[in-house]
């Protein structure tokens, strides 16, 4: 597994009440997220926060949808 990059558009939800003007000027955050490529899927890719040292097992499995990625770099 390699480390990845991922700087990509995230879904929101906000909580608070909102005008309907208001809530239209909205934009959704941009994050960038770092972790080990489990899985490229055609449609997301599967980063995992850690690896453990021995066996197959990782923690924190992200799903990211492609269509919402704007950069991705692989590290070696």
């Amino acid at each position: 597994m390699k480390v990845q990059v991922v700087k990509w558009i995230d879904a929101e939800i906000r909580t608070s009440d909102y005008s309907i003007k208001k809530a239209a000027e909205l934009k959704p955050p941009v994050r960038t997220t770092v972790g080990w490529l489990v899985a490229d899927k055609e449609d997301w890719l599967v980063l995992a926060t850690d690896k453990f040292e021995k066996g197959d097992q990782i923690s924190a499995p992200m799903l990211i949808p492609k269509g919402m990625i704007l950069e991705w770099i692989e590290y070696a």
